[in-house]
């Protein structure tokens, strides 16, 4: 009877034995397994940060050498600008210049003859035409008045102009403006943008 619970005992025991070493490779794989798990998610999520950073890094270079392009774009603007503007102001001197020049009487007698021949084309029958001067050119005016340009015409000394003439008609609503002011301005756009365009090519070169 002993040696028949002893067998049966070791059986148990045996039994016991195997399931033990059955539950502890399960654990073990189990464990394993949770481990692989746990670093396969690691790296994924490692990946996941080194990637949004990488992203950041970039949206963040990208902004910068936007920011430096625009910077750089904003500097030859304004250089440009203060180019155009010292090329204008030179302009402007020059022509301020003009009036003292032994040539002025010449160019003022055209810009008398291209105003008034301008006007005739709107005036009425029999309408007269005045012509505006600055007081600054009045002896040379009153030197030229006697050729027969100023046949018929008023003459009045009451703008302020850099040289040249307003000529309109005795009612006074039709003009023409033919000073070196009113030329200037009209050729402004043009002289900027063709400034503008020349300069830029400098700047770029550099």
């Amino acid at each position: 009877m002993s040696d028949e619970i002893e067998a049966i005992l070791d059986g148990i025991t045996t039994a016991g034995r195997k399931q033990i070493s059955e539950i502890r490779n399960t654990a073990k794989k189990q464990k394993s397994d949770i481990y692989a798990r746990a670093e396969s998610e690691a790296n994924a999520q490692k990946a996941r940060i080194l990637s949004d950073g990488q992203t950041r890094l970039n949206r963040t270079r990208a902004v910068i050498e936007q920011q430096q392009v625009m910077k750089s774009l904003q500097l030859h603007a304004d250089a440009r600008q203060r180019l155009i503007s010292k090329v204008l102001e030179q302009t402007q001197e020059k022509l301020s210049g003009v009036r003292s020049q032994a040539s002025y009487k010449n160019i003022l007698h055209t810009l008398i003859s291209n105003a008034i021949n301008a006007l005739k084309l709107s005036l009425l029958h029999d309408q007269k035409i005045v012509l505006r001067f600055d007081k600054q050119d009045k002896t040379l005016v009153e030197s030229i008045a006697s050729s027969d340009l100023f046949s018929d015409v008023t003459i009045r000394f009451n703008i302020i102009c850099r040289g040249g003439c307003i000529a309109e008609s005795e009612d006074g609503l039709v003009q023409t403006y033919n000073t070196f002011d009113s030329r200037f301005q009209r050729a402004l756009p043009l002289i900027q943008q063709n400034l503008s365009k020349y300069f830029e090519e400098i700047i770029s070169s550099y």
